[in-house]
């Protein structure tokens, strides 16, 4: 399993992935597969978001968003194809985000639809802490 970067280029599959995890989420924005394009599109041209797939032996199974601003980032989006859960992967891709990309961040903000109890408790296992709409990551500086 691998992060690799995607650009303004992927704006038309990670927003594809995002409907899809929105519609797993049960949270309904109100928009339409077009204004979920337009952005996406406007977070990755406008340099202030960044995007990740995640990959598995070369297929795109998933997808993150994150904005990164040190001390603090916020995990804006993150989405397992559902085939792909409940094997260690996503907690590989979230462990390669700590570690990697977001590794300057002592604190990552991220929103979890209440109703959506099995990621409160994947994210709970990946040391956040909160509640629903409103967990974070605080890292232990010791």
């Amino acid at each position: 399993m691998e992060l690799q970067r995607a650009s303004a280029q992927h704006a038309r599959l990670l927003s594809e992935l995002n409907r899809k995890m929105i519609q797993d989420s049960g949270h309904m924005n109100g928009l339409d597969a077009e204004g979920i394009y337009q952005r996406m599109l406007d977070w990755l041209t406008s340099g202030e978001y960044q995007a990740h797939f995640i990959v598995k032996d070369r297929q795109r199974i998933g997808y993150c968003l994150s904005r990164h601003g040190s001390p603090h980032a916020h995990l804006r989006q993150f989405y397992i194809e559902p085939s792909y859960r409940r094997g260690g992967l996503g907690t590989q891709a979230v462990q390669q985000l700590l570690q990697g990309h977001l590794r300057d961040a002592l604190i990552i903000q991220l929103d979890v639809h209440p109703g959506n109890t099995a990621a409160m408790a994947f994210w709970r296992a990946n040391g956040f802490e909160g509640v629903p709409e409103n967990m974070q990551y605080l890292r232990r500086t010791i």
